[in-house]
């Protein structure tokens, strides 16, 4: 089983968990992504790894701009009244999949291109059921996964979400939970709580957090983690206390000044992994042995 391995923001890296030496990587895991990215192999004894994600098959249930143009606004402090003020239209967008331009499209392989753009949902002005959005990544085969690295784009970092893993593609087993609080670890998926930064027990243990779900940062935060065949399932989109009571009320009508600016976006995903031999499903075991 993969130890886990938490990247903090900047360049700085720390390990949380317990020392495997399949996973051994740590001291030069940035050198050796670099080098992998430019055809380099990784040096001494630490394995190759590979961002699995960049070659993956990878759909999703729901996209912005599908059956339409559609607008969209940040999630800021306030709410643009009159979209004819200069800061609501600096603040807001339109996502459009059939526009021959690319900044209007934000398609799901926008999430692992290695670029800047992202790939964006439909927001909660086209209905609540929105708040449900699958991403699933096909990695092709059996990898062992080191961590999953999620960046969240123009908007807050999802809410509740299950991190899951298959190897058959049909039965998925989740992998670890997020929540809003630690109630909601409780409530939404019974769960105990791990308080506070993760940490782990067991390095197969599941666990739900609320640690990664803070609305601040409004953009670009990042979640990680460790996880298998991957999907991720979001189900609770982070929204502003105020807005919040707004979609409570009023039954099927929601205010599109404030749901429009309800949405996921994802801006990367990465699974960074070491080979595992598996072809045409025969098993190789080897006993490796440090000399």
């Amino acid at each position: 089983m993969a130890t886990v391995v938490i990247i903090t923001k900047g360049e700085n890296l720390q390990f949380f968990g317990r020392y495997d030496k399949s996973v051994c990587l740590f001291k030069h895991l940035r050198e050796n992504i670099d080098s992998n990215s430019k055809g380099a192999t990784s040096r001494g004894l630490f394995p190759n790894v590979f961002n699995l994600a960049a070659t993956s098959v990878i759909t999703v249930n729901a996209t912005c701009g599908e059956t339409g143009p559609e607008v969209y606004c940040k999630l800021v402090e306030h709410v643009f009244r009159n979209e004819n003020d200069r800061e609501s239209q600096d603040q807001c967008g339109t996502c459009d999949a059939r526009s021959p331009s690319p900044d209007k499209k934000h398609p799901i392989e926008n999430a692992i291109d290695g670029t800047n753009r992202w790939w964006q949902s439909p927001t909660l002005q086209n209905g609540k059921q929105y708040q449900w959005v699958t991403i699933t990544l096909d990695l092709k085969q059996v990898y062992q996964i080191a961590y999953v690295i999620v960046k969240s784009a123009i908007s807050p970092r999802p809410g509740n979400w299950i991190l899951e893993r298959s190897l058959d593609g049909i039965i998925y087993k989740p992998w670890q939970y997020y929540a809003l609080s630690d109630n909601e670890c409780w409530e939404v998926y019974g769960i105990r709580p791990t308080i506070g930064q993760p940490h782990y027990r067991m390095d197969d243990e599941v666990i739900c957090t609320s640690y990664y779900s803070k609305l601040n940062p409004l953009e670009n935060g990042e979640d990680f983690t460790k996880a298998r065949y991957v999907r991720l399932r979001l189900q609770k989109i982070q929204t502003l206390h105020a807005d919040l009571m707004s979609l409570q009320i009023g039954g099927e009508h929601i205010d599109p000044s404030v749901s429009r600016r309800h949405f996921y976006s994802i801006k990367d995903i990465s699974v960074v992994a070491n080979v595992l031999v598996l072809v045409m499903q025969i098993h190789v075991s080897t006993d490796l042995k440090y000399r």
